[in-house]
């Protein structure tokens, strides 16, 4: 027996709304790392603050660094000055009067050297500010002492004639 096709030339489905089945698929961010992105980027933004946080606190200790250093050098330009002040104040009359020039030429110049071996311009600043005072106060003593002493040798001087 031979197959039978059935064929009778006019299309048995007609127009539908969807002709054809849609293959709907299901996928999310997540599928593509969605998840590990957004981790990632706040594990970045926690390291920002981090780098942040410890560059500050570096900055904070080389500052008290600073300050300590400068102290150290102001007390040991005060050490300097103390012994100047005190060789200067051992001359009397016109050997006072003639040493003020080179007094406070040497006042100076030891807060100088001293301020060189700052180990940074910050603590340099520092050392500045606070060995200022000594100099000046260093110089006006030193300048009273010696118009006293020009009197004082004046004085002498005109009692022994």
């Amino acid at each position: 027996m031979a197959l039978r096709i059935p064929y009778t030339g006019v299309p048995e489905i007609g127009q539908e709304l969807n002709p054809r089945p849609r293959y709907v698929v299901d996928v999310t961010s997540q599928h593509f790392g969605w998840a590990v992105g957004q981790a990632l980027g706040g594990l970045g933004a926690q390291l920002s603050k981090s780098g942040d946080e410890l560059f500050a606190r570096g900055m904070a200790m080389q500052e008290v660094q600073n300050q300590i250093d400068a102290q150290e050098a102001d007390t040991k330009y005060t050490e300097t000055a103390g012994l100047l002040h005190a060789n200067y104040n051992a001359l009397q009359g016109a050997d006072r009067v003639r040493a003020f020039p080179g007094y406070m030429t040497d006042l100076k110049k030891a807060r100088e050297d001293i301020g060189k071996t700052m180990a940074n311009p910050e603590a340099k600043k520092y050392f500045d500010q606070s060995t200022r005072s000594t100099l000046n106060h260093s110089i006006f003593n030193a300048a009273g002492a010696a118009a006293t002493a020009q009197r004082q040798a004046v004085q002498s001087a005109a009692v022994s004639q």
